[in-house]
């Protein structure tokens, strides 16, 4: 999957934004942002060569910004060794009946996860949906939710149900953006949310 993201050698995360030019040279400038709180701001340029260029870090030639490279995996089976290594990073799957779901990868690490049950009249329901802290604010959640609803689709399951926490948490604001409804209020800090196919 082609990325937009980028690891710093100092190990910070960076969204590339595309390239732009300097007003006076007209040369190529690399314009990116800050993954990370920066209190000297969040938006950076760069020299383009200098961004995809190697320097020498202790001798060794290393990549300035190197992409960070993703994989999504569905799995049709969440038991097992698959499971054991699942819990290991996200331990809310111990407690969660999911069957079918998708995870993604950044090399053999898995660091995001949603995965959910098929319930009866075409009901798929989100039982699992989690992104590893430090690879927040990638974009990953809404990745994993898009693979998701394809998924569904395909499998022309008529509706998705999800329990998110209150209406201002990043996760139910990524559910409203996907055109999912309250069904729902569970209690004071959790909604039922629905779409339907």
């Amino acid at each position: 999957m082609k990325t937009t993201f980028y690891r710093h050698y100092k190990n910070k995360p960076y969204k590339f934004l595309g390239l732009v030019r300097h007003s006076e040279t007209l040369e190529e400038m690399a314009l990116y942002k800050t993954l990370y709180v920066n209190d000297l701001g969040s938006m950076w340029v760069r020299p383009k060569e200098m961004f995809f260029g190697d320097l020498q870090v202790n001798g060794v030639s290393t990549k300035r910004f190197a992409p960070i490279e993703f994989d999504i995996e569905q799995l049709e089976s969440l038991d097992g060794k698959v499971a054991g290594q699942l819990e290991t990073v996200f331990p809310e799957f111990r407690n969660s009946s999911a069957d079918f779901g998708q995870v993604i990868f950044e090399g053999e690490k898995s660091v995001g996860i949603i995965a959910g049950s098929l319930l009866p009249q075409d009901t798929f329901q989100i039982q699992i949906f989690s992104v590893v802290t430090e690879y927040r604010s990638l974009g990953l959640g809404s990745l994993l939710l898009d693979y998701q609803l394809q998924w569904c689709q395909q499998k022309e399951i008529e509706q998705v149900t999800a329990i998110v926490p209150n209406e201002d948490s990043p996760a139910s604001r990524l559910f409203f953006k996907n055109k999912f409804k309250v069904s729902e209020v569970v209690n004071l800090d959790q909604l039922k949310m629905v779409k339907r196919n």
